[in-house]
């Protein structure tokens, strides 16, 4: 059987590699890219421009310097990795310019951009001055004539068949499609996938090196090839449909003589035929949220099919047959946040007894009715789950006026309305105001923590109605299990506008790391303190 670490021969040479991880723990110098694989970048961009009629910016900023260890490009880097979308890439445009590639992005999105690095590097010294290019358009750097011809005589084309880079390993590929999704998240266009099994080859290596060149002859510049583990190797064809991989995937079998079926390959199309919920059993993939239909604009919605879906338990992360298939599209909960998760909840509980006790006097004396409050809410994966609460408002109260009013946030979200909560709700009973603003009422979601449906620090659930009128980037909150606290609850809360959560959600997936939870576990206190005195 052949193996990605018996197979040496590549792909066409790319000239770089995707990084992994852009995390806080790490060096955030460990991912700018260098002039060649920055300058490779620019290009690849430019093909897709061209190819897909897209449009990208390009935000140069002059730092003087080729020194990675200077306070002014280590507060750059780290300034603009907290602003990082998983589409983007930074890298060393020319000695002493560090360039940021923003796809999808207008010249006005990458103006404001610029405008708040240099706003938070001005408090520490002076903010390097900046330029910012849109492509297509007239102001691109002149280099893009040479692109062109180059481009039209095939000399790129022909410099890229000479030579062969090993290829990409499963960490590197499942790193390309979590990108690859990003786009397809912003831009509304769809993606295939498609999964050779090398095992159910004919024996020999003639026949899978032959695989590899026939993939190198049939996809484009902007497709991709990796190993999707040890003994699948993958295809990643941009604004491809099902039917166009298939045909693709039917040449390639038939070029190295077996007969096209499932057998020996697999195709998935996100996100309308994106890991069916009968998988093959080496193939073990978690369902992610499925959009019901392929967005032609971003505003038009992907609406989850949440309701159909069952409650499953959290997977062992020891399972590596999950741990590699949580890599794909949902990273898998580290140890340590999982046993952060039981002793902190078993220690809140304990110290937090009293409170239980005040909330039961209080809504016993106040209301008839049970003390605690289930309620369907949608959480890691797009998984529903029943999450507890202390009953705040009155027994069967209505729920139309919630759900429009957070209708409301969503929709018009992007018109500066806050995430406040209906304080004056007419259902309220007496004393739920002050369970609710001192978030007392969310202290039995510690067994939700205990029991590993939530997490003491991740994105707030949300309703499955709520759900319905998201847009498909918004469901990249479901990448992280849901949370009693989190950065958006530490960075404003009932300030912030409902797409200014949604960012702070993703951005917390992007950066997690064990410093980060107890960071924000410290100042979730303060946070409740000021939300009370408000």
């Amino acid at each position: 059987m052949l193996s990605a670490a018996s197979l040496r021969l590549g792909t066409r040479a790319r000239g770089y590699r995707y990084p992994i991880l852009r995390s806080r723990h790490k060096s955030a110098i460990s991912v700018i890219y260098s002039i060649a694989e920055f300058r490779e970048l620019i290009t690849k961009e430019c093909e897709r421009a061209d190819r897909y009629r897209s449009r990208f910016s390009l935000a140069i900023f002059e730092v003087g310097t080729v020194d990675e260890s200077s306070v002014l490009i280590r507060r750059l880097v780290r300034t603009i990795h907290h602003r990082f979308r998983n589409t983007d890439d930074v890298g060393w445009y020319r000695a002493g310019q560090i360039g940021i590639i923003l796809p999808f992005t207008p010249a006005e999105g990458a103006w404001k951009l610029a405008e708040y690095v240099s706003s938070v590097i001005a408090s520490i010294t002076a903010p390097p001055a900046f330029s910012i290019f849109s492509y297509p358009s007239a102001n691109w750097p002149e280099q893009r004539l040479s692109r062109r011809i180059s481009s039209l005589v095939g000399i790129s084309f022909l410099l890229r068949r000479l030579y062969f880079l090993p290829v990409p390993k499963a960490d590197e590929l499942h790193a390309m499609i979590a990108r690859e999704r990003g786009r397809s998240d912003r831009n509304g266009n769809i993606f295939s996938l498609i999964i050779f099994k090398m095992e159910n080859l004919p024996p020999g290596i003639s026949t899978q090196r032959q695989m590899l060149l026939d993939l190198n002859n049939r996809l484009r510049d902007t497709d991709e090839i990796g190993w999707f583990d040890d003994r699948h190797l993958s295809a990643i064809l941009p604004y491809a449909a099902r039917a166009d991989a298939q045909r693709i995937a039917e040449v390639i079998c038939r070029h190295v003589g077996v007969q096209p079926g499932p057998d020996f390959y697999l195709v998935y199309t996100y996100p309308d035929n994106w890991f069916p919920e009968r998988k093959p059993a080496e193939l073990e993939i978690p369902e992610p949220v499925a959009a019901k239909q392929a967005l032609p604009e971003e505003e038009e919605k992907a609406i989850p099919d949440l309701m159909e879906a069952e409650a499953q338990p959290p997977s062992d992360p020891t399972d590596s047959a999950q741990q590699n298939s949580g890599t794909f599209l949902f990273r898998p909960v580290p140890l340590w946040k999982r046993a952060l998760d039981i002793f902190g909840s078993l220690f809140a509980i304990f110290l937090l007894s009293p409170f239980f006790l005040l909330a039961l006097l209080i809504i016993k004396f106040s209301s008839p009715g049970p003390v605690f409050f289930r309620q369907q809410r949608i959480g890691y994966m797009g998984r529903p789950f029943r999450l507890f609460k202390f009953r705040t408002m009155e027994v069967n109260v209505e729920t139309k006026t919630h759900s429009q009013y957070m209708r409301k946030l969503i929709v018009e979200g992007s018109d500066g309305l806050p995430m406040t909560k209906i304080e004056h709700h007419p259902g309220i009973i007496q004393g739920g105001r002050l369970l609710r603003s001192s978030c007392i009422d969310e202290l039995p979601q510690l067994f939700n923590v205990l029991f590993g449906q939530m997490s003491l620090v991740g994105p707030r659930p949300c309703l499955p109605y709520e759900a319905g009128e998201y847009l498909r980037w918004h469901a990249r909150r479901f990448d992280s299990v849901p949370g009693m606290t989190g950065l958006w609850q530490v960075k404003g809360k009932n300030r912030t506008t409902f797409k200014e959560m949604i960012r702070l959600d993703i951005q917390y997936a992007l950066r997690r790391s064990f410093w980060l939870d107890l960071k924000i576990l410290f100042l979730t206190p303060i946070a409740i303190l000021r939300q009370i005195m408000e």
